[in-house]
């Protein structure tokens, strides 16, 4: 058995194709945010869930893009549409084949101009701050994660369900 490797990817900011404009994705880690708890009779700490951390997306561009460079002035923190798509394939039997995207919602936090010398490709970093996060694969969706929305979904259990239901939103 071999993985299925990403053999090829593409972003689209506001549903605008980046093809053959960008070289490189990092797709920031989402993290439980946690505190120790060690109450009355308890013989040690325990961690306990406080929520989440949403990733951050950085995009190494090759060109300067106004319409990216004017998104770093949106007010809302949901405002851009980013959507990142990749092809997983493996070489084993069958060379089968995943579709994976990422769909976010936020805005640019920093854009890096980087550096110019003549002849030579300019690379340029966006980091993206997401508000809204969903990871599906094949069309099935594994996680979202909405915090302005109070929504936590992973696997097709909402976590935060009965917490919205409790506050009466």
């Amino acid at each position: 058995m071999l993985p299925k490797i990403i053999k090829a990817f593409n972003a689209f900011f506001e549903d605008e194709s980046w093809a053959g404009t960008f070289d490189e994705v990092t797709v920031g880690k989402i993290a439980r945010k946690t505190e120790d708890y060690r109450g009355a009779g308890m013989a040690a700490a325990i961690k306990v869930d406080m929520g989440y951390e949403m990733p951050e997306i950085s995009i190494n561009l090759k060109e300067y893009n106004s319409k990216l460079i004017k998104a770093w002035g949106e007010c809302e923190t949901d405002g851009v549409l980013l959507r990142l798509m990749a092809g997983a394939k493996t070489d084993g039997p069958g060379c089968k084949t995943d579709r994976i995207e990422i769909v976010l919602r936020g805005r640019p936090n920093d854009i890096d101009f980087g550096s110019w010398k003549p002849g030579e490709m300019t690379d340029s970093k966006m980091m993206f701050c997401p508000a809204y996060f969903k990871l599906s694969i094949n069309g099935e969706e594994l996680i979202e994660l909405d915090p302005v929305n109070m929504i936590e979904n992973v696997g097709g259990l909402d976590r935060y369900e009965k917490l919205r239901t409790a506050i009466g939103i």
